[in-house]
């Protein structure tokens, strides 16, 4: 009797072990898959990615979230957008970048 509970125990912490590590590796792997760009009101998004097509810098600016805790992405995204669009100039996408600034682009 002892002999098959110490054979199931063994068995049960191998198998946890292999399915955290699978759960592991998949983790890693979707971190690794490329960036979505998000469109709102008709302007592209970037977050965590770099722009590949030729573009100028419109202008800088600075975007602000109210409320408690981390936003989401989708939060961000528009709150960037809603602050780029409040300086007036025209721009076709927006790259956010770290809590200092964010820049507005137009494609060559």
């Amino acid at each position: 009797m002892k002999r098959k509970l110490k054979i199931f125990t063994i068995v049960l912490v191998t198998l946890v072990t292999v399915v955290g590590l699978s759960f592991k590796a998949g983790f890693d792997q979707k971190s690794k898959t490329l960036a979505n760009v998000i469109e709102i009101d008709g302007k592209l998004v970037f977050m965590k990615s770099t722009q590949v097509q030729p573009y100028d810098v419109a202008f800088q600016f600075q975007t602000v979230v109210h409320g408690i805790g981390c936003p989401s992405c989708q939060d961000m995204a528009e709150a960037c957008v809603k602050s780029a669009k409040k300086k007036g100039f025209p721009f076709d996408a927006v790259i956010v970048g770290d809590e200092k600034e964010d820049l507005a682009i137009k494609f060559k």
